[in-house]
């Protein structure tokens, strides 16, 4: 592969130099425990839930507001113990 097409080899290495960077605030300062990070989720999950007055997927569903599909958004919401509003 590399020797076939040189620059893909030059390309996946800038990327991975130049790789994710923590946020300015994270990097500098302390790191939030995981069960601090898995609450903030929550909070995000049910924020988003109402907002999308409990619809999931759909146009304005918490899914759509959030950026993930509607089946990754269930997922999260059970591992959360979030149930959606049933109307």
């Amino acid at each position: 592969g590399a020797l076939r097409f040189p620059e893909l080899a030059v390309s996946a290495g800038a990327a991975a130099e130049s790789g994710p960077r923590a946020p300015e605030a994270v990097a500098e300062g302390e790191l939030p425990t995981w069960s601090e990070l898995r609450r903030r989720e929550r909070e995000v999950l049910a924020a988003a839930l109402e907002r999308a007055k409990g619809r999931v997927s759909g146009p304005g569903g918490a899914a759509e507001l959030l950026g993930l599909k509607p089946s990754t958004l269930e997922s999260k919401l059970r591992a959360a113990g979030l149930k959606r509003a049933r109307s």
